[in-house]
């Protein structure tokens, strides 16, 4: 009899000991124990740049390839050395900005498990570079791994574009989860298109244009990589994209302006005449100085803190004149005809388009914060990677009769940062 309380007591035990650890603890089954990590990467749209909505607008590639995938090196990275690297060269071509899984948990080496993923601080991915990279970079430091990128066409189609996504490490993730890089070109895209002066478009065809002062050398790093604002003001020399030298320059240390533009352009697209080109800069930071001459005046908007602090930033004579470095500034040139309205009478002329807006809309500011300066005015002298400069410009007068005396137009510009479509318009006069 006692034996049997014991066992009954022992049953029930165990039936409720079985109960209480069915509502407190979720065992996992063997799919969800098993790490099932992913990685994929995604395209950061060139967009078609005429509004926030278009801005995020995909071109279907078309045989361009802007957003064509076909070979990949995978980087884990700690402190800015490289803990493991794993490459890519079978993809399935991509040519679209849909995320796309490229390596699922089983295919990753042995330097990519849960715990050293977790281990690491950031993600690095790159893509489409020429020549191949040696595989084994570990222990190196990331920034340093890559030579400069130099294989670039500026008016015509690419095999693809060499582009870079970089990431903190997620915190968060579990051995189901799958992380996804952001791919970002490093090369701008430019389109110039044409209007007359009752507001038709020309067609392509009826005009010639060439891109001058581009720039087919690029760092292959990281945008957070770069030097940072205080950096580039105290010393330019920091940026490698104001000192990398611009393509077409003659003897006397100009552009070497052709005679004449006969030839008609491959690349057209929507009107336009397509162009690529690296990051280029063509500010003056000479001419930035950490102060403000009018600190102290009766003007509230000159008595803040800082001012005190040395936070402020004085751009000598932008009311007067763009700060730019005349001989770096990138522009185009374009052959059209232009139709005289009071005579009917038609010719060809040369004319200047700027690729990027040279008037800042605060010209008219004394001083600046870092962010006035970062987000509002040195965007507008500079060509940077993953934007697309969308230019119209507008035949509204004769222009020159050679490229060297080429006229300045009207033209409207969209630029579109490319991460997130959005767009600035500028009117140039």
């Amino acid at each position: 009899m006692k034996l049997n309380s014991i066992l009954l007591y022992s049953i029930l035990a165990i039936a409720m000991l079985s109960a209480c650890t069915d509502d407190s603890i979720s065992t996992p089954d063997d799919s969800s124990a098993d790490p099932r990590i992913s990685f994929a990467y995604r395209v950061d749209n060139y967009g078609q740049g005429m509004s926030r909505a278009d801005g995020a607008y995909c071109w279907q590639d078309q045989g361009w390839n802007e957003n064509q995938v076909l070979s990949l090196d995978l980087f884990l990275i700690k402190d800015g050395i490289i803990t493991a690297h794993m490459q890519n060269r079978e993809l399935i071509k991509t040519a679209d900005c849909l995320t796309h899984t490229f390596v699922n948990y089983a295919d990753l080496p042995d330097g990519f498990s849960i715990n050293k993923i977790k281990e690491s601080d950031h993600i690095a991915l790159v893509a489409n570079y020429r020549p191949f990279l040696d595989g084994n970079n570990v222990g190196k430091d990331f920034m340093t791994v890559y030579k400069n990128h130099t294989i670039l066409k500026i008016d015509s189609r690419q095999e693809g574009f060499v582009m870079v996504g970089y990431i903190p490490t997620p915190t968060d993730f579990d051995p189901k989860s799958t992380i996804e890089i952001p791919l970002q070109r490093i090369a701008a895209k430019i389109r110039v298109s044409l209007k007359s002066v009752s507001g038709a478009m020309l067609d392509p065809s009826t005009f010639c244009s060439t891109l001058c002062r581009y720039v087919t050398e690029a760092q292959v790093k990281p945008e957070e990589a770069l030097p940072t604002f205080t950096e580039a003001i105290a010393d330019p020399s920091s940026l490698f994209t104001t000192s990398v030298a611009v393509n077409g320059i003659g003897a006397d240390g100009d552009w070497d302006y052709p005679e004449d533009l006969t030839d008609t352009h491959d690349l057209i697209r929507d009107n336009g005449h397509v162009y690529y080109t690296y990051p280029s800069d063509w500010i003056d930071y000479s001419r930035v100085k950490n102060q403000c001459t009018r600190y102290g005046s009766a003007d509230k908007g000159h008595k803040d803190d800082d001012h005190k602090n040395g936070l402020r930033y004085e751009v000598i004579d932008l009311d007067d004149r763009a700060p730019i470095v005349d001989s770096r500034e990138m522009f185009l040139i374009v052959k059209a005809p232009y139709t005289d309205p009071a005579t009917g009478s038609a010719r060809e002329y040369f004319y200047k388009v700027p690729v990027n807006y040279r008037v800042s809309a605060i010209n008219d500011q004394q001083c600046f914060s870092a962010a006035d300066l970062t987000d509002k005015v040195f965007p507008l002298y500079r060509a940077e990677r993953n934007h697309f400069y969308d230019i119209i410009a507008t035949i509204d007068r004769p222009g020159a009769a050679t490229p060297l005396e080429a006229t300045a137009l009207r033209f409207t510009l969209t630029v579109a940062p490319l991460f997130d479509g959005g767009t600035y318009d500028y009117i140039y006069n």
